[in-house]
């Protein structure tokens, strides 16, 4: 399993430095080269991090807060979960009375029963 892992076409280093490379190369953040060095603009409120070229950027930017945090599939799957439990309670409690019903109507007719052999 290692060996599998391990093989990798370039080095994990050489792989960064290229990725910072190409952000900053397609304006993803304000930042600049000094001997190969390199120096991040963090003037400000580091609103360079939310700037950048648009096919850098998360989708997620895009989305609203309900989009982004599935608000209507959890509230879904929160009313599913509680009609379920409230179906399953209806249930338990018609098969007791039912069981009770049964079971009290043999016990009558095992009085009845009694009753008439005397």
């Amino acid at each position: 399993m290692s060996n599998v892992f391990r093989d990798q076409a370039d080095h994990p280093l050489d792989r960064a430095v290229f990725w910072s490379e190409y952000v900053i190369r397609h304006n993803g953040i304000n930042a600049t080269f000094v001997n190969g060095y390199i120096l991040v603009n963090t003037t400000g409120n580091c609103s360079f991090l939310l700037l950048g070229a648009k096919h850098l950027r998360s989708a997620g930017r895009e989305l609203n807060f309900f989009q982004y945090h599935s608000i209507d599939v959890i509230a879904l799957l929160a009313a599913g979960l509680l009609f379920s439990l409230w179906l399953l309670s209806k249930t338990v409690k018609l098969t007791f009375y039912l069981l009770y019903c049964l079971l009290s109507r043999k016990s009558k007719l095992r009085v009845e029963i009694t009753k008439k052999k005397k």
